[in-house]
């Protein structure tokens, strides 16, 4: 999908894009609501299909003004008939940031239904016979409900799975806890989605179409939900895990030892990292906003607050001008499994033993939590030493 797209507009410099499958959003309703009326029934079909489309498009504009509001860079906006993407190019490591933007295009829907809502209640109420306005009005509105809640589902991808995982996020900030709420709300959307199956076949004249796009969608967010739960694991499970101290000590001079002891590590921990990228971040995008630092500096990627890998420009610029703007990240940097950690209330002299057995490769200072707040470097510790 969205192999056959068009451009439509550019807004705020964010390319907004539309896969010519979402035109059979407007054939599916011109086929559905041609006959409720003998001689509007074509101009109905069309217009609340068209207004659907722009429903779509509103909600995912919801989202990017929300995100770049808060800092956030948007690439474009994709439409195609199962909905909307909003692709962003990076976002600031901030859960209650997530938690806004996920939750900023339910809410222009639950708007739409309002004013198209209020509107079909105002024409009614006025008008002695229905109108092709009241059929748009309605059927418009009860579609803008019926997104607003599908999407508040709490289940991956959807908007209310992602709300929900910034929500544990910030409140318990253990990310595995998070995945575990996404997996779990999804298993309860899919298991909601086969009752109402189960029960439409029962009833003996089940509806073919509920029952297909009901068990696709439940299929779908199952799935999405356990798959992000394992690429969580993947990410904090055993064999990700941060390696801690050696067990034999490193041999080190005495008079370093006694320099370093009694310092936490989190003092010297260098937090002076104004831009962090998200592992789905790409090449050229990272290149472009990392101009000005020096090929060799160590750059933190990050996990919705949490250490992903580190990444230097001598690295990108490795990948080819061509591909630069279809690689993420991800697919380039040292991941975190190769890098050793300390917590921020360590003492410093452990962080210099990590130093020694990782072979200059910066330490990781994390929060109790696991959250990344700085690395320590060999040059760090030097300026102690002096």
């Amino acid at each position: 999908m969205f192999g056959n797209s068009f451009k439509l507009f550019t807004w705020r410099g964010v390319e907004i894009f539309m896969d010519l499958t979402a035109l059979f959003i407007i054939v599916f309703y011109v086929a559905t609501l041609g006959g409720v009326s003998r001689n509007d029934g074509l101009l109905i079909g069309v217009a609340v299909g068209v207004l659907i489309i722009a429903s779509i498009l509103i909600h995912e504009l919801a989202h990017a003004a929300v995100g770049m509001l808060l800092g956030a860079k948007v690439d474009k906006i994709m439409l195609s008939v199962i909905g909307g993407v909003c692709v962003f190019g990076s976002k600031r490591t901030s859960n209650w940031r997530d938690l806004l933007i996920s939750l900023a295009g339910p809410a222009s829907n639950f708007a739409l239904w309002f004013i198209f809502n209020l509107s079909f209640e105002q024409t009614r109420n006025q008008s002695l016979q229905t109108t092709a306005w009241i059929y748009i009005c309605y059927y418009v509105s009860q579609a803008n409900l019926l997104l607003a809640i599908f999407n508040l589902l709490p289940g991956f991808p959807l908007d209310g799975g992602q709300a929900l995982r910034a929500l544990v996020l910030l409140v318990t900030r253990r990310e595995l806890w998070a995945a575990w709420a996404v997996a779990l709300g999804g298993l309860g959307v899919g298991g909601f989605f086969a009752f109402i199956v189960i029960n439409d076949l029962q009833s003996g004249q089940p509806s073919v179409l509920n029952v297909i796009l009901l068990g696709m969608l439940g299929y779908w967010i199952v799935s999405a939900s356990l798959g992000q739960l394992q690429s969580t694991k993947q990410f904090t499970g055993q064999a990700m895990r941060f390696k801690r101290a050696p067990a034999a000590p490193v041999a080190t001079s005495q008079k370093q030892e006694s320099i370093s002891e009694g310092i936490p590590a989190g003092a010297l921990a260098n937090r002076g990292f104004d831009s962090t990228f998200d592992p789905r971040t790409t090449i050229i995008e990272f290149l472009a906003r990392t101009s000005t630092i020096s090929d060799g500096v160590m750059i933190p990627v990050l996990r919705d607050g949490f250490f992903a890998g580190m990444l230097t420009r001598s690295i990108a610029r490795k990948v080819s001008r061509d591909q630069q703007q279809y690689t993420y990240l991800e697919k380039i940097m040292m991941p975190r499994r190769d890098f050793q950690a300390v917590y921020e209330d360590d003492d410093l002299s452990m962080a210099r033993l990590l130093l020694r057995a990782g072979r200059g490769k910066p330490v990781l200072v994390l929060d109790r939590g696991g959250v990344f707040i700085g690395s320590i470097s060999a040059a760090e510790l030097e300026k102690v030493r002096r």
